[in-house]
């Protein structure tokens, strides 16, 4: 919890995500007590998830932000979406032509095309901008949406499959 600290609030590259999720998965194995996969290629970093029955740092991360999202989405009077948005549902920009530095990666857009990548996912379409908004104001489908883990590439956990098991006999 204490690394998932504040990371929602900002955007983050696959780059970085890539290291986040590669020390998380070092350390799942420092705790299993299984070598990395360059000395034993049978147990990839999917195993490992698995195993430890978490999910990856990034979707954790991004469930959180979507989470945020919505709340902004939902609170107009609120000083982080005035920030955040003009008053017609436009993003703000900046006033300076060029910054100095690495472009920075808006958090606003990015944080939308998360959102609306996961909505099509679960069968809803925002048609625009005003729409998510409206979608968002439902808030047990958010909670609904962002409350369940995500399983690592598409598999089940050794657990899920027991219980289903169970279920079935």
């Amino acid at each position: 919890a204490i690394v998932l600290y504040g990371l929602h609030h900002d955007w983050h590259l696959d780059s970085t995500l890539n290291m986040i999720d590669s020390w998380h998965c070092r350390l799942l194995r420092r705790v299993l007590k299984v070598k990395t996969a360059y000395i034993d290629r049978s147990k990839t970093n999917e195993w490992v998830y698995q195993h430890a029955k978490a999910e990856t740092l990034s979707d954790t991360i991004a469930r959180t932000q979507i989470k945020y999202f919505a709340h902004v989405a939902r609170h107009p009077d609120n000083i982080i979406h005035q920030v955040c948005y003009g008053p017609p549902f436009i993003p703000r920009s900046l006033n300076a032509l060029r910054r100095k530095g690495r472009p920075r990666h808006p958090w606003t857009e990015n944080t939308e095309a998360l959102t609306c990548k996961m909505l099509l996912e679960r069968g809803y379409s925002p048609i625009n901008r005003q729409h998510l908004f409206t979608i968002c104001q439902n808030r047990p489908l958010i909670r609904k949406m962002t409350n369940k883990r995500r399983e690592p590439s598409g598999t089940q956990h050794a657990g899920a499959a027991v219980d289903q098991r169970q279920r079935v006999g």
